[in-house]
């Protein structure tokens, strides 16, 4: 911090009148005079703890970081370049704390047993914890589904949270409607926010395999929602995949066969061609942009940003452009876009001789491509 003794100024005018606004800033501000320049500086504890430059404005709000004692002083420069100088009274400021908040998210009971109530169970369950699922009836309390507890209304507390799908609270004090069909539920939407599109597909895919079809459903109008993307729940994704950006603008053919490791860029499309459905092998990558309707992509691909793939790519190789060509008959070189390979497995028909093309030819530079 510098000095608050400098600018000085020969003359002393009307000190600035100076509040604390918001909570938090504090306002200062002199008389305005005609042709006049005016300068701001806040002072704590000797030192300027921020300025604002000259100005034909006669007045400046600062915001102040923490707790402390402030002053303003002001410096006014008339037509004639005659410095003025004054400093206003002093400001004792605490700011106002926030309210403790829970390490997470208070746990919570669902209400029921049938396909939306699981469904919703196991949404709320993917971020945060879900104490147990409530029979209305108890008679199948003491099991557990879906990895959840099954019990009877009087083993939950009486100030317990708990929410359902439908109106009736079964006399619950802090019972919620949390619907899963229509529009996002806030807290829903709370529960999936934390998702990557990957990780969200991945919840989809397990409901939908699972027969909760309101649960597929929601979480992919989540997914559309927060990413931009269409990614189905009946699209099949192996391990290990992932989304450049969390999955911005993807979009999948529902009956898309995906491998195991591969690296989608952002707005990419996987789609179909008539009768050709879209397969894509393990460890492919696809750079922003790309457009695959070819069919069959095969194992240790590199599709360069902006290809569009129109034919089958065989095993071990790089394409760009529109139309996609190969430009590369090994993929040795691309380990860094290509991602962890299975044991006994090598990049290229022959990993010694080094790339057979300029990873920059993809998209005009090694740079472009990259998605992570």
């Amino acid at each position: 911090m510098e000095r608050a003794d400098t600018p000085d100024g020969p003359a002393v005018t009307s000190p600035p009148r100076v509040e604390v606004v918001n909570l938090h800033q504090l306002a200062a501000e002199v008389d305005a005079e005609p042709g006049t320049l005016y300068a701001f500086y806040l002072v704590s504890g000797g030192e300027v703890v921020e300025r604002r430059h000259y100005s034909r404005v006669p007045r400046a709000r600062f915001n102040l970081s923490g707790p402390g004692r402030y002053t303003v002083k002001a410096y006014l420069r008339g037509p004639d370049g005659t410095i003025r100088q004054a400093t206003s009274a002093s400001v004792q400021h605490r700011p106002v704390g926030d309210p403790a908040r829970p390490l997470g998210p208070e746990p919570v009971h669902v209400l029921g047993l049938g396909p939306q109530s699981l469904a919703l169970a196991l949404v709320l369950a993917s971020t945060r914890k879900v104490e147990g699922l409530v029979d209305p009836t108890g008679a199948h309390a003491g099991s557990v589904v879906h990895g959840i507890p099954v019990l009877a209304p009087a083993a939950v507390a009486p100030d317990a949270f708990v929410v359902g799908v439908g109106a009736h609270d079964e006399g619950f004090a802090r019972y919620e409607r949390v619907p899963v069909r229509g529009e996002l539920h806030p807290r829903v939407q709370a529960a999936l926010w934390p998702h990557s599109a990957i990780s969200a597909y991945r919840l989809s895919r397990q409901l939908h395999l699972d027969g909760l079809g309101f649960g597929a459903d929601l979480v992919k109008a989540f997914i559309h929602f927060r990413f931009n993307s269409v990614i189905p729940y009946t699209a099949v994704i192996g391990e290990g995949t992932t989304f450049g950006y969390g999955g911005i603008g993807v979009v999948v053919h529902t009956q898309a066969v995906i491998g195991r490791y591969c690296k989608i860029g952002q707005n990419v499309t996987i789609g179909a061609r008539g009768n050709v459905l879209p397969s894509i092998g393990d460890n492919v990558f696809l750079g922003a942009n790309a457009v695959c309707v070819g069919g069959r992509i095969g194992n240790r691909v590199v599709v360069g940003s902006n290809a569009v793939v129109t034919k089958e790519v065989p095993d071990d190789s790089v394409v760009a452009g529109a139309p996609a060509r190969v430009i590369g008959s090994s993929t040795s070189g691309y380990e860094g876009y290509l991602g962890p390979l299975a044991d006994g497995v090598s990049l290229g028909p022959d990993p010694a001789a080094g790339p057979a093309t300029d990873p920059g030819m993809l998209s005009g530079s090694a740079e472009g491509l990259s998605q992570e």
